[in-house]
């Protein structure tokens, strides 16, 4: 019942951090201007190409082509993600900006979420597990300790820095940190081999897609850590004794790299 209760309550606190997130566009969305509220607060130029590129889909392409080119040209298999959000917006007959802050804040919400099982997963001691997730919810960085000196520290400047931030800005960055928790957690589980690999294909799939080039800090990571696993068991028990320990983590970091293939060719 305790352990119910926990998960519950989590999954509630997930869901309230991403609504508070979503809660400022709301309240600007409402208030009397006499401008039009264009529905971004950071960073509205790139917010504007996010707009394009759904608008593309909305019409019915599956190609980027781009929008504000004399020529645009032929159209290529990119920025699928707002693509797709476009058609879900022509599905739904729903506006785009209404599809982009619903993206945005279930994006955020299984960010939030996956955070909460990975720290369950590496964690031994409960208090020390709500701890880290308190900190990932609420936590911002002490960039702001450097602002007197004249200095702008990153969680100032890189929204991806910091989770409450990252899931502020936009609608892809939580997805991308999703997909790579999600990845990190197939990597890691003690489950049926078969969907783990199938999890981390679809989570190297989505970060592929998403942010491409964040596949490279995970894929050095998750080596390196692999190496040190190796290493700490004693090089030599022998080839066969490590592969039948470590096989399920190699395949499944195999297939989370394969699974980013596509995208990165």
């Amino acid at each position: 019942m305790k352990n119910r209760v926990e998960w519950i309550s989590a999954l509630v606190l997930c869901l309230a951090v991403a609504g508070a997130a979503l809660a400022p566009y709301l309240l600007a969305s409402r208030l009397d201007q006499p401008a039009v509220f264009n529905g971004f607060l950071i960073n509205p130029m790139d917010g504007f190409s996010y707009l394009a590129k759904m608008r593309q889909g909305a019409d019915g392409s599956w190609l980027f082509h781009l929008p504000y080119a004399p020529e645009p040209g032929p159209g290529t298999f990119v920025y699928v993600y707002y693509l797709f959000l476009g058609h879900v917006a022509s599905w739904l007959g729903l506006p785009l900006l209404t599809i982009y802050h619903a993206a945005r804040f279930l994006a955020a919400a299984v960010m939030f979420m996956l955070a909460f099982i990975f720290y369950k997963r590496t964690l031994s001691e409960s208090r020390v597990t709500w701890i880290a997730f308190l900190l990932t919810l609420f936590g911002s960085g002490l960039g702001w300790l450097a602002i007197p000196f004249g200095i702008q520290a990153s969680d100032l400047l890189i929204p991806e820095s910091i989770p409450y931030l990252t899931a502020y800005t936009n609608a892809h960055f939580p997805l991308a940190a999703a997909a790579i928790l999600g990845g990190v957690l197939s990597v890691l589980g003690n489950g049926r081999l078969g969907l783990r690999l199938l999890a981390a294909f679809i989570c190297g799939n989505l970060l592929g897609a998403v942010l491409p080039f964040s596949v490279v800090s995970l894929g050095v990571t998750l080596l390196v850590w692999l190496a040190w696993e190796l290493h700490s068991q004693g090089w030599r028990s022998g080839v066969a004794s490590l592969w039948s320990n470590q096989r399920p983590r190699l395949l499944s970091t195999l297939a989370l790299l394969v699974g980013t293939l596509p995208w990165l060719l």
